[in-house]
């Protein structure tokens, strides 16, 4: 091991004493032979094994630090639904439709209603193409045609009547 993989043990392992019995021999061994890493060892034991043994020990409340934390994530979460309730329902309502068997169940839905819609269409327009004109429709019309044509004296059927100007009788 050179001297900048021994220093990050030191640092991490070696001042708690989690490495195990073999490393710890290595690393003793490195810094019998390794000046500056013995003072680097020492120094670092200095200043953060001794510091924290004379330091008062910290008696915490575990629930009120759990207490805390949860107060937090509550006013996080809150402000988005307290501050504009609609909002609020909003984004619950989208949460409750958006499950996949929700929108799966919608989708069957829309297909069923629009396949029942282009049904219904092509029926109605059979229904439309068979559908023959009253009888009194077909009445009017002939006697609309019957006006507009005239007989002469003879009984002998002849042009149709007059539309107007000379121009308009050559295109009809």
């Amino acid at each position: 091991m050179n001297c900048k993989d021994i220093r990050d043990i030191i640092l991490t392992d070696f001042l708690d004493g989690e490495q195990w019995e073999e490393k710890r021999r290595e690393i003793d061994q490195h810094l019998a032979g390794c000046l500056a890493c013995r003072a680097f060892a020492e120094e670092a034991k200095e200043k953060a094994v001794t510091a924290l043994q004379n330091a008062k020990p910290i008696r915490l409340d575990e629930e009120a630090i759990w207490q805390n934390i949860k107060n937090q994530i509550e006013e996080e979460a809150a402000p988005a639904f307290l501050s504009n309730p609609l909002m609020g329902f909003l984004t619950h309502l989208k949460d409750a439709l958006l499950t996949p068997k929700v929108v799966m169940a919608s989708v069957k839905v829309a297909i069923v209603l629009l396949v029942m819609v282009f049904q219904f269409k092509l029926i109605y327009d059979n229904h439309l193409a068979q559908q023959k004109p009253p009888a009194e429709e077909i009445q009017v019309l002939a006697y609309a045609l019957e006006e507009f044509t005239f007989e002469e004296s003879n009984g002998e059927e002849s042009e149709m009547a007059s539309y107007g100007t000379a121009i308009e009788e050559y295109f009809l």
